[in-house]
């Protein structure tokens, strides 16, 4: 996993919830983590383990008591990733594309994660999620909320993202569903989008 992602943990966590609450998640976490985060060790293009990023959502889940805390972390990480450099370029994508582009870049920040459309309609897409280890159930939401928020940052309404298989403590596999109005287009899902087929 990309070192980016686990130095801008405690400080997403600070803007949404406090610096009191950053301090007590940074306080919770096993001492060598902590250390290497508030001494620099953890660089943005660095590759470290998944269960880093484990455990900074285990400890922000622990000193919040939020069981949702990490699909919000997921999407708010990932709409300030996008803002960056990416901005001009998501604001005028469709979803279609978002979620194209989101399949071809997801391995480039975990290894040897992969993630693939297997279906895709006016409104919908179902993705699958593949060789995705040590994940725990905060991490598929952390990934869950990013999906969420590439969607949204393309103008996109009534934005649902939802696990069809997988998705748990231990699971290196997932499908997951998301629906969309795409403004650009004034288009709805259609009402069959994500039902199984009978």
């Amino acid at each position: 996993m990309k070192g980016l992602s686990l130095r801008n943990y405690p400080l997403v966590l600070a803007d949404i919830r406090g610096s009191e609450v950053a301090a007590k998640m940074m306080a919770a976490l096993p001492a060598q983590l902590r250390n290497d985060l508030e001494t620099g060790v953890v660089v943005p293009s660095g590759w470290y383990p998944v269960a880093w990023k484990r455990e900074l959502h285990q400890a922000g889940r622990k000193v919040t008591g939020e069981p949702r805390l990490a699909r919000l972390m997921g999407n708010e990480m990932t709409k300030r990733d996008l803002n960056g450099v990416y901005r001009a370029v998501i604001r005028i994508a469709s979803p279609a594309m978002v979620i194209s582009a989101s399949a071809r870049i997801f391995s480039r920040y975990l290894r040897p994660g992969r993630m693939s459309v297997i279906e895709q309609g006016e409104g919908f897409a179902r993705v699958l999620f593949e060789n995705c280890y040590d994940f725990d159930e905060n991490m598929w939401n952390d990934v869950l909320g990013g999906c969420e928020a590439a969607l949204e940052l393309t103008g996109s309404k009534v934005v649902r993202i939802r696990l069809e298989e997988g998705g748990q403590d231990g699971d290196t596999t997932t499908i997951a569903m998301g629906s969309w109005t795409d403004e650009k287009r004034n288009t709805r899902p259609p009402s069959s989008a994500g039902q199984k087929p009978g």
